[in-house]
């Protein structure tokens, strides 16, 4: 892989931004707007101009351009409803981060999900901050951020605890309602269901082809899809519109 940009730089928590963007979107604001409103309420108390400035940019970038309308609408939907779990936000953020940037997705898939599936019970520090290396420009200093920033989301998100010189895989399996947006994101992008059944994006999960299965089947009984497979041949249709899907989580 080529050394590219990406936000490894600069990962931290952002659950509470892109919660404050999601809503400004189902407000009605555009992104410029919402970059200005950002700027000027300055909610989350960010000293410098500069900074406010960048992570505005960058969230509006990552997180709002380049998605297909509905499939954004449904997204804030998820992140804002009080009925899907936080985990399960945090695992959207995570994908669509994924998507986004490319260095982030293939450390994702390459180490830690080619670890996880394999059995491995952890993963070397040296071996994360190496791929990190590798494939980007960053300084020392800079790249010692970006690994803490990397470990610290695996944390947040469940997959890992960080002991000393290792990274801890833990047992993980991803919420339904996480699986389930993506399911319908490449249903709304006309993905055929043989290549869903493969898709990257779950590997973003640490999902191979059998556990993704069962969510699959998880998802048809609980009334949101239908899926069958035969040989070669594999259904998955919804059951409900893809607006209407984070209605199925209500509690």
């Amino acid at each position: 892989m080529r050394k590219t940009t990406t936000i490894l730089r600069r990962f931290f928590d952002v659950y509470d931004y892109i919660k404050y963007f999601m809503q400004k979107h189902l407000d009605g604001f555009t992104p410029e707007d919402m970059k200005k409103v950002f700027i000027t309420e300055n909610p989350f108390g960010i000293r410098s101009l500069l900074t406010l400035q960048t992570y505005a940019r960058w969230i509006t970038n990552y997180y709002i351009k380049d998605f297909q309308h509905k499939s954004l609408n449904v997204f804030a939907l998820f992140i804002t409803s009080p009925d899907i779990p936080k985990a399960a936000k945090r695992e959207l953020i995570f994908w669509r981060t994924c998507k986004k940037d490319r260095v982030t997705a293939e450390l994702t898939k390459n180490i830690i999900f080619q670890s996880f599936i394999e059995g491995e019970s952890y993963v070397s520090k040296d071996d994360i901050k190496n791929f990190i290396k590798k494939n980007t420009n960053f300084s020392e200093s800079t790249l010692r951020k970006a690994l803490a920033g990397y470990l610290r989301l695996l944390e947040q998100l469940g997959i890992a605890r960080v002991s000393g010189d290792r990274v801890e895989l833990r047992y993980y399996r991803p919420k339904l309602e996480s699986v389930a947006y993506v399911v319908f994101y490449l249903l709304e992008s006309h993905t055929p269901p043989g290549k869903i059944l493969v898709s990257d994006d779950f590997k973003y999960f640490l999902l191979d082809e059998r556990g993704f299965i069962s969510c699959l089947k998880d998802m048809q009984a609980k009334g949101i899809v239908e899926f069958a497979m035969a040989g070669d041949i594999i259904r998955i249709e919804p059951k409900m519109e893809f607006e209407v899907l984070v209605n199925a989580f209500k509690t």
